[in-house]
């Protein structure tokens, strides 16, 4: 059994093609749709494409693996970063398909209103609700009781009015002030932190979420731990990446390469 992650996989029109992660975010109209409504399309700012390409790809392979134990025959998975993107757009491409809508919504949501990025005195938050009971707390908070038995529906027709008011609830107070009057009310808000500013966060850190590790070179930086946290087996980051060639001994043989053809390449310099 082996396992191919490539752009745009390993059959179809486009299957020789190069194929990087912002061409995959690119060519699936995910970037079209990624940035404020009277913006340009925007890519992201990570390796989203990769990230959901690599996941993909364990999740096979461990379909696979299991299929391999009951059967006894092994497969080829092939992955493309490009399906991956798709499959996590939320059925986009079955809009587009069928001629419906799809704008492109910023910090919105189609299905929810008020949802937004808003500006605070110090900072801003991103807060909003989507179920018709935080909608009437939230429209009490706001001083509005007169607006507290609008439906999802209603409110999505008056989007921009609620919208605003939010908006004008948040401008005159401080984050910490939105964010922890919303826990006590049970509404999600939180402020729209710096990575530098979430490297600080005591929540990232009693999750485990930066492990302070030595790296090849001896140096010593804070590694994002696994995602991922299990009840009965304790997980960190194991070892640093290796520096070039230091695996050489380990995965050559596994590869079926034999003690004298190891010691040709490091004599033909093809491997240190």
């Amino acid at each position: 059994m082996y396992v191919s992650v490539s752009g745009f996989g390993q059959f179809g029109p486009l299957s020789e093609r190069v194929g990087h992660d912002p061409l995959a975010q690119n060519y699936t109209g995910w970037a079209a749709l990624n940035g404020e409504p009277d913006g340009g399309p925007i890519k992201a700012p990570t390796f989203l494409a990769d990230d959901l390409g690599g996941l993909h790809g364990a999740l096979a392979t461990m379909a696979a693996l299991r299929h391999r134990d009951q059967t006894g025959a092994g497969q080829h998975v092939d992955v493309a970063l490009v399906d991956s993107i798709m499959f996590q757009s939320n059925g986009l491409a079955s809009l587009g398909a069928l001629g419906l809508p799809t704008p492109r919504m910023g910090n919105q949501f189609s299905i929810a209103a008020p949802v937004n990025n808003y500006a605070c005195t110090d900072g801003n938050v991103f807060a909003g609700v989507l179920l018709d009971s935080h909608w009437q707390q939230l429209a009490g908070e706001m001083g509005q009781d007169s607006l507290k038995g609008l439906s999802g529906s209603e409110r999505l027709a008056r989007r921009d009015e609620l919208d605003g008011s939010l908006a004008e609830h948040c401008s005159s107070r401080s984050v910490d002030d939105i964010v922890l009057r919303f826990a006590e009310l049970g509404l999600p808000a939180t402020r729209v932190n710096t990575p530098a500013e979430i490297a600080k966060e005591p929540h990232i850190h009693a999750r485990d979420m930066l492990i302070p590790t030595q790296l090849s070179d001896g140096s010593n930086v804070p590694l994002v731990g696994p995602a991922a946290k299990f009840s009965r087996t304790s997980i960190t980051v194991r070892r640093p990446a290796p520096s070039l060639g230091q695996d050489n001994d380990l995965i050559l043989p596994e590869l079926g390469y034999s003690d004298a053809e190891q010691a040709s390449l490091r004599e033909d310099g093809a491997i240190g």
